[in-house]
């Protein structure tokens, strides 16, 4: 009876299953040819996430150059100006996390931008990359891409409803926004800090270099935030020994905004506005 009943249920559900079998199949063919566009991801890791794994493993021979930073760096947007460009800054984390994703990349831009500014105490995110670059996931994001998680239908569908513009109002950051930020930067360094300093700085060293040896152009990329916070005892210890590890000279640096003319949101991102001067200026140093 039990096994007469369980056939019989099996019948029931026999054609759903091939059906959304069916539908599953065709619809990972249609991405696999390209037919079917990413989406963004709808949280801020899966947004890191989709960032990374897109340019970690879809050749990608249009792209001439790429940003690695943080979210000062993601603010600039030349990628929407010039297909040439990708933008592997990644939110909550240093320049490093993009260049390490660049150099485990079959993709070989001929200029890197990275972003140096107080964010490289943020850290690298190692977590998320060794699981994104095992085999096994290497394998799934090139041959299963409909499983990945910039083509999840519903994320698709939500990033159709963002708006991807370069243009969008200033709101410059009040007196008490950057005050607070001030104050933020102004209390004792924390000892997990100094060490993620340390970290970045060894890895960018070791990682630029591999960059090169692929035949990559390097360029460091200064970012600044107000100029009140700029001048905190945080931001200023950092800068200074960026400029130690990294002088001029044995590295190149870029510098597209002087001081007097930063305007920011929250005291250390730029409004729209300014993050448009800077993406054109990358563009320029891109060149026709």
């Amino acid at each position: 009876m039990t096994s007469s009943t369980s056939s019989s249920n099996f019948s029931i559900w026999k054609p759903s299953l091939g059906v959304a079998l069916l539908l599953v199949a065709s619809y990972g063919l249609l991405v696999q040819s390209g037919k079917v566009p990413s989406g963004q991801g709808v949280s801020q890791y899966q947004l890191n996430w989709v960032t990374l794994e897109k340019f970690a493993t879809d050749p990608m021979p249009q792209v001439e150059a790429v940003i690695c930073g943080s979210s000062m760096g993601q603010t600039l947007k030349p990628q929407l100006i010039d297909k040439r460009f990708y933008n592997l800054s990644v939110l909550g984390t240093s320049g490093l996390t993009g260049l390490k994703a660049v150099n485990a990349s079959p993709n070989k831009p001929r200029l890197i931008f990275v972003e140096m500014s107080f964010t490289l105490a943020n850290g690298v995110e190692t977590q998320m990359l060794n699981s994104m670059l095992s085999p096994y996931h290497k394998w799934v994001a090139e041959h299963a891409k409909f499983l990945r998680q910039d083509y999840q239908p519903t994320d698709i569908l939500l990033s159709k409803f963002r708006r991807k513009s370069l243009a969008g109002q200033d709101n410059p950051a009040s007196p008490e926004a950057i005050a607070g930020a001030v104050r933020r930067h102004t209390v004792p360094t924390p000892a997990w800090e100094t060490n993620n300093l340390e970290t970045v700085i060894s890895g960018l060293k070791t990682e630029i270099a591999t960059a090169q040896a692929r035949g990559c152009k390097v360029v460091l990329l200064e970012m600044l935030a107000s100029a009140e916070v700029e001048a905190t005892p945080k931001f200023v210890g950092i800068r200074e020994r960026i400029a130690r590890e990294f002088p001029q000279g044995e590295y190149t640096w870029s510098q597209p905004m002087q001081q007097a003319d930063v305007v920011t949101s929250d005291g250390i991102h730029l409004v729209p506005s300014k993050a448009a001067e800077v993406s054109r200026a990358l563009i320029e140093a891109l060149g026709s």
